[in-house]
């Protein structure tokens, strides 16, 4: 006897079979996505300045202090077990196994946390710590903080660090993270060595406000160019002048 099927089932079940991914497509995609992931890593292990912050932020980070606190009491309960009773117990040595493990996967988790999206969260840190930096300084600058807001918080710029990663950003960011090394390096001078310098990163953070960000990669080589006017700290060249501004000496 013969079964018929209606014409919207046979439409569903064609949809169900159409949407479904065939294994050669995924294949293909995971061979395509190799690459990529290789590069970015090539990438990375070449960009120090990447790597210098990435380390200073998992070693202050919560991973870091999970380890630390999660360690320290499972080492307190052994170190107190042996020396009430003379002997670590197996209950205890696989509390202090679990709690190490527990630590550790709480690091790699903060690592992971900091490179996903293009290192992306690891730039929104870099952000904050310079505005504490700036706190220190006791320098005020609306620009920066909005820029820095903006950058923690706006959905468009994870939108956009999610198919690749933004250079015009992460030029300001690193510009602006050697501004306030050099202004530390002059102690209670140093907010007037910034404030002096700090018109290229305004004029970049303005322009970079006012386009969208998937377009700021474009102007990447104007803004390094304003950027590069910054300038380093070099103990035997450089030395602020009244006004503040860096000036080379002779």
């Amino acid at each position: 006897m013969l079964h018929l099927v209606p014409d919207s089932e046979h439409r569903e079940h064609y949809r169900g079979n159409s949407d479904r991914p065939s294994p050669e497509s995924n294949a293909a995609q995971k061979r395509s996505a190799a690459p990529v992931r290789r590069r970015l890593f090539t990438r990375f292990v070449r960009d120090t300045w990447l790597q210098r912050h990435l380390l200073v932020e998992v070693s202050r980070g919560p991973g870091l202090r999970c380890l630390i606190l999660w360690s320290g009491t499972a080492l307190s309960v052994a170190a107190l077990q042996v020396t009430l009773f003379g002997k670590l117990s197996e209950g205890a040595a696989h509390f202090l196994a679990v709690a190490n493990l527990c630590g550790v996967a709480a690091v790699i988790a903060d690592i992971r946390d900091c490179t996903r999206l293009h290192h992306l969260t690891l730039l929104r840190r870099v952000a904050r710590r310079c505005l504490r930096r700036m706190d220190r300084l006791r320098i005020e600058s609306g620009k920066i903080v909005e820029f820095v807001h903006w950058l923690s918080a706006d959905p468009e710029v994870q939108h956009h660090f999610r198919s690749g990663p933004c250079q015009s950003i992460r030029l300001v960011l690193q510009t602006l993270d050697r501004l306030n090394a050099t202004a530390e390096h002059y102690g209670c001078v140093g907010k007037y060595v910034f404030k002096a310098n700090e018109e290229p990163i305004v004029r970049s953070v303005r322009m970079l406000r006012s386009m969208p960000v998937a377009l700021g990669d474009l102007l990447s080589g104007t803004l390094g160019a304003w950027l590069d006017e910054v300038p380093r700290y070099d103990l035997e060249c450089w030395w602020p002048a009244v006004d503040g501004k860096l000036i080379l000496m002779p």
